[in-house]
């Protein structure tokens, strides 16, 4: 196979993966990195196995993400190729924060910032940028929301028109903000900031970032009680993301809708909604998706007075609650219970 053949695999992995068609994008980088080994084009190789971990990452398949980020990391240091060895790190943090960032940060936390300071070392802007975005969103989903919000303003500090695939930092980097902003109880900002964050993915043109902004959004507007001017886009959202296998997606809108029904008073068709975010979320073994998508669905049982089924589901919760040191979600399942 020629050196041409390798990176052609390389393009059209990359260009599906810009269309959002992550299993194509997969298979295409797999090829790429076998054949680009095969011609020892070690540049070309470590380019290939990081995008089958960031496709994987994106198509919610962690387990393999993890296994093509510790691969990556390996031949990287095989080859002594430190910004490859620090790709690796990063990918392979996304994938632990998409499981249980909470439960994981202890060991995230000091890889992320081991590669922002290995970024900032080589001088390569836009990793750093990257690894600040990453810092902020996940102390943010931590509660450190004031030194999220330093990460956040320390990556859109170093933003330019020139930096490559700007749209997608400002994508990220607004919507961090704006979930920052929304626990903070700053809806008014929260709403702008989530709004930029939706234009500037519709701008980069990657339609599961679009989906995911506009689900970022959503949260303000639910937040905000707007549930009724909500449901339409989250059935439309939850129909993209079931068209193109983005499960976490999925899981998002399903979550969400099943809240929106609720309180529009449609608990009956509320119900599976939440009961499939359950079960989605176990299967992507995000632990404290799963944890919330239990609490929705038991307090849909309380509102259809279904008072043993949540007593049932709670006790679960609770279980899961204790063993994950989610102490604000115990907290929401003891007043739950009360209620039963």
């Amino acid at each position: 196979m020629s050196k041409q053949s390798a990176w052609s695999l390389w393009r059209m992995g990359r260009q599906a993966f810009e269309r959002g068609d992550f299993d194509l994008s997969i298979r295409y980088s797999k090829q790429a990195a076998d054949a680009a080994r095969d011609e020892r084009d070690s540049y070309l190789e470590l380019m290939s196995l990081e995008e089958v971990a960031i496709a994987s990452g994106n198509l919610s398949e962690e387990q393999q993400a993890i296994q093509f980020a510790t691969r990556l990391m390996i031949r990287a240091k095989e080859l002594d190729n430190k910004k490859f060895q620090m790709c690796g790190g990063l990918r392979l943090c996304e994938s632990l924060a998409s499981m249980d960032v909470r439960g994981k940060w202890d060991e995230i936390r000091p890889l992320l910032l081991e590669g922002l300071d290995l970024a900032q070392q080589l001088n390569d802007r836009w990793y750093e940028i990257y690894h600040l975005t990453r810092l902020g969103y996940y102390d943010a989903r931590c509660s450190n929301l004031e030194q999220a919000m330093d990460y956040l303003e320390q990556a859109l500090s170093l933003m330019t028109p020139f930096i490559n695939k700007s749209a997608y930092f400002y994508t990220e980097i607004y919507s961090y903000m704006s979930y920052v902003l929304r626990k903070q109880g700053n809806l008014d900002e929260a709403q702008r900031y989530a709004e930029l964050s939706v234009m500037y993915a519709y701008h980069h043109g990657n339609p599961n970032f679009i989906c995911e902004a506009e689900l970022f959004a959503l949260e303000v507007r639910l937040e905000r009680e707007e549930y009724e001017p909500s449901l339409a886009k989250l059935e439309r959202l939850q129909e993209t993301a079931e068209q193109n296998s983005w499960r976490s997606e999925l899981q998002m809108a399903k979550y969400h809708r099943a809240l929106a029904l609720l309180k529009t008073g449609d608990a009956e068709a509320a119900l599976p909604l939440a009961l499939d975010a359950i079960d989605l979320a176990k299967s992507l073994n995000a632990h404290e998706e799963e944890v919330e998508a239990m609490l929705r669905a038991a307090t849909i049982h309380i509102a259809l007075s279904q008072h043993d089924a949540a007593k049932a589901l709670l006790a679960s919760t609770k279980a899961l609650a204790t063993e994950r040191d989610y102490d604000d979600h115990l907290h929401t399942t003891e007043a739950l219970l009360a209620q039963c």
